[in-house]
């Protein structure tokens, strides 16, 4: 299984995932509660030429306090969910090529990635992945010594 996958590459990576959102969470609780609030909902992609990226550090952060503010998070290869303020961003993500959508997407995911980048083609994906690995890391508040 996936699980088991993972914890084979890095044995305590459950309890550095759930230290750290613990952390986030103890940080900004009304964050939480503005996260509640939010619209949310999964887009399918299926005109899309590629397929979703996934990584260490999956989900991107828009200005979520702002109108256009939205989350995002693949959570397949062709599915993605979105939290959005406004469903003017709803409209936006329908109205953009989905091609671009995923391409833009597995950019961010790629670029904050720590350690793994997943991708069920690493064929064709790999010319991505090799560009933006890492580029865009947001410091980590546990286990500095590790990244």
């Amino acid at each position: 299984s996936f699980e088991e996958f993972l914890t084979r590459r890095d044995p305590n990576i459950v309890h550095k995932v759930t230290i750290n959102m613990i952390m986030r969470g103890i940080e900004i609780i009304e964050l939480g509660t503005h996260i509640n609030g939010m619209k949310w909902k999964v887009f399918d992609l299926p005109q899309s030429k590629h397929e979703f990226i996934t990584s260490d550090r999956p989900t991107h952060y828009w200005r979520i306090r702002e109108r256009d503010g939205f989350i995002s998070l693949p959570v397949g290869p062709r599915k993605l969910f979105v939290a959005a303020n406004s469903t003017h961003v709803f409209q936006s993500l329908m109205a953009t090529d989905q091609t671009r959508v995923v391409t833009e997407v597995n950019k961010k995911v790629v670029s904050q990635a720590r350690r793994f980048a997943y991708t069920r083609y690493r064929s064709s994906n790999q010319p991505l992945i090799e560009r933006y690995f890492g580029a865009a890391q947001e410091p980590s508040p546990l286990f500095p010594f590790e990244d």
